[in-house]
């Protein structure tokens, strides 16, 4: 009788050894916007749910242009929205990009103050800075 209850413990404690090395490899998976203080906004995503998503707010001043540096891993795609700072539900998207990889680029617009819309893919991974200069 005492080897059975060994055994039946040592089946116990494999388990939770099995079941606690799968939790450890899985990993969390999150689609981030940060709007900062100095009018930049930052995104980072990692295994972004299926259609992520999340708004991002900048000022662009006169002789200013809208930067965008990406570095999301090979394939990763976020789509940004370029819209006035006030939204309704007539509001026309004056801008759309799909960023993908390595990338940077400069986009011309008018001064004024902007709401940029984020729609990452299902999968995507990376980080991502926007900024006015």
């Amino acid at each position: 009788m005492k080897n059975k209850k060994f055994i039946y413990i040592g089946i116990l404690i494999a388990a939770v050894i099995a079941i606690a090395a799968i939790l450890s490899n899985q990993t969390s998976s999150f689609f981030r916007v940060d709007n900062n203080d100095d009018n930049t906004i930052s995104i980072t995503a990692q295994k972004a749910a299926a259609e992520s998503g999340g708004v991002g707010y900048i000022t662009i001043a006169e002789g200013q242009e809208l930067y965008v540096r990406a570095n999301m891993t090979d394939g990763s795609t976020v789509k940004i929205e370029l819209l006035p700072r006030e939204v309704d539900a007539t509001t026309k998207v004056l801008m759309e990009e799909n960023i993908t990889g390595i990338d940077a680029q400069y986009f011309e617009l008018p001064a004024g103050d902007y709401t940029i819309r984020f729609t990452a893919e299902k999968g995507a991974e990376g980080t991502m800075d926007i900024s006015a200069k």
